[in-house]
């Protein structure tokens, strides 16, 4: 009986928690971080490139 009356309280506390929650985070669009930015489209550019030579040795192989 212990156990459902935590497991009661627990849940009523996340559901009252009164403390702020925080932002969500959206991702690169907002952010001002140019090395961040920049880190991220090499490394896109990166994943192209290595799409495309694995594209190519595929059809080369016959596949």
């Amino acid at each position: 009986m212990t156990d459902i009356l935590e497991a009661v309280v627990d849940v009523m506390k996340t559901i009252s928690n009164e403390e702020p929650k925080s932002p969500l985070h959206v991702g690169l669009n907002t952010t001002m971080d140019n090395e961040l930015r920049q880190t991220h489209t090499d490394s896109k550019e990166q994943c192209d490139v290595q799409a495309k030579r694995l594209s190519e040795f595929m059809i080369q192989e016959g596949h």
